[in-house]
């Protein structure tokens, strides 16, 4: 059976958003070639780890049925990925840490890198490099470029058997670009006119944040269920797109079908409106993000985009909260102006912290933000008066010195979970005073020798009064 701990929290501060916090640290080195995922309570206690032979690649994501995801690197494709952010290995283990999937899905041309998705359904969206030859970018008209380009594509898998997956959709990048220069090429129209592709001949190829081919270095990817909309980030375009998932792969091939009518074209784009021609340099906004992610409908700011925003050393990074129009699964652009708004509803961050790679930010169901500065393997939380409420430094196993990153922490409230929820003793799924006063009933009554495992909540394998001190803690304090 499935455990999910309730611990005791009565050392908790109201303001601090109740749940654990899930990483996987990335360290530089590791000759033992054992690596961990952790998940952490706000007192720092270890509430979980997951040993594994697999280095993971950045953030993990734990699942409704306490079973952790975790996309890890792999050998490289003839040099397709470059500077060590190149996956490929998707590792699922159960709670106890059992191996639930390891797939390996790399190909001669393809490379999955950077973030993974976990779908409502079971399967998993990779970001993949997908490799393109100097002719094939000559005939899209790209014109800067002496040899290979690579273009990302979104792949969906779904597990068949434990070791093995079957693609069920994808959505490929190369096939909604534009550009302006060469009129017989089949991609040829206004970059002006044309806010849903990508002008073919924007950035440039090699330096910062990847090897040779990596045109637009994509970090991270989101869904949004109710919308069926993708959200994923380029780095070096400097903003994020959405992408309809309601298309079939045919359709996202193309710029026509799905609940929004545009194919594949990118239904939504924020950040760097020059990019489309419809603004200039001092109109950008966002410089190298990460974590671009969808504000819970329940939470504060729900349906909201939240991310953060690396920026400069001497700037300072920075968390935006960007209110994003939609009306009836309609984005309205105009044929003059950039998609809306023009700037960002929320922003924290004055110089105080900054990381130039890795790094997010999650909203939480209190209101409080959730931000992590990757470079440093350090995160804290601040509640809706940017106050900081709680934060953690990771040093490594024992107090050793961490040489290394965590790309970004994510937080999970109990209610999160959609299994057996410890404590819940009339199973009503709700946590409140009938349960406490059966689990006095069950503590007074040891003459039954029965042990009612969602009482055991400190785990020792007995239902006594340490166990009904934590069912009324963790009441008063939610």
């Amino acid at each position: 059976m499935i455990i999910i701990y309730i611990i005791f929290i009565s050392l908790l501060k109201s303001s601090i958003s109740d749940g654990y916090t899930l990483f996987s640290p990335l360290p530089n080195q590791n000759s033992s070639g054992i690596f961990n995922t952790f998940l952490i309570d706000n007192n720092e206690n270890i509430i979980n780890q997951w040993s594994h032979d697999c280095k993971p690649v950045t953030i993990s994501y734990l699942l409704p049925d306490s079973s952790v995801v975790i996309p890890c690197t792999q050998d490289e494709v003839d040099g397709l990925g470059g500077n060590g952010i190149a996956g490929g290995r998707i590792l699922k283990l159960s709670w106890d840490g059992e191996i639930l999937w390891d797939d390996i899905f790399v190909e001669d041309n393809y490379q999955p890198h950077h973030d993974i998705e976990p779908l409502p359904n079971g399967n998993i969206l990779l970001i993949t490099y997908e490799r393109k030859t100097l002719s094939d970018a000559l005939l899209l008209g790209r014109e800067s470029i002496d040899d290979e380009m690579w273009p990302s594509y979104i792949i969906e898998l779904e597990q068949v058997g434990i070791d093995s997956s079957r693609i069920v959709w994808e959505w490929h990048l190369w096939d909604h670009t534009v550009q302006d220069i060469y009129p017989d090429l089949s991609n040829y129209g206004s970059i002006h006119e044309n806010p849903g592709k990508l002008n073919i001949n924007l950035g440039s190829l090699g330096g910062g944040g990847g090897a040779s081919g990596d045109w637009i270095h994509l970090n991270s990817i989101d869904y949004n269920e109710s919308l069926d909309l993708i959200a994923i980030s380029s780095r070096k375009m400097n903003e994020f797109y959405f992408i309809d998932h309601s298309t079939t792969t045919e359709q996202a091939s193309s710029d026509t079908g799905g609940n929004f009518n545009v194919g594949g074209d990118f239904v939504y784009r924020w950040g760097n409106p020059q990019n489309y021609n419809r603004g200039t340099h001092l109109d950008q906004i966002l410089v190298s993000q990460h974590s671009v992610n969808w504000i819970n409908e329940s939470f504060p700011g729900g349906g909201d985009i939240i991310l953060y925003n690396n920026k400069t050393e001497e700037e300072g990074s920075q968390v935006l909260q960007i209110d994003v129009p939609v009306d009836d699964f309609y984005y309205q652009i105009d044929e003059i102006h950039p998609h809306e708004p023009q700037y960002p509803q929320w922003i924290y961050g004055d110089g105080n912290f900054f990381s130039p790679i890795q790094s997010g930010a999650y909203r939480l169901e209190n209101g409080n933000t959730l931000i992590s500065i990757g470079d440093r393997a350090e995160f804290f939380e601040i509640d809706s008066s940017l106050n900081v409420v709680w934060s953690y430094e990771f040093s490594g196993p024992s107090g050793q010195t961490f040489n290394g990153k965590i790309a970004r922490a994510q937080k999970y409230h109990l209610s999160y979970f959609n299994t057996n929820i410890q404590g819940d003793l009339n199973s009503d799924e709700i946590i409140d005073i009938l349960d406490v006063i059966l689990a006095v009933e069950i503590v007074l009554n040891q003459s039954i020798n029965i042990l009612h495992s969602n009482l055991d909540l400190n785990l020792d394998g007995n239902n006594d009064i340490l166990d009904l001190i934590i069912l009324v803690s963790f009441l008063i304090l939610n």
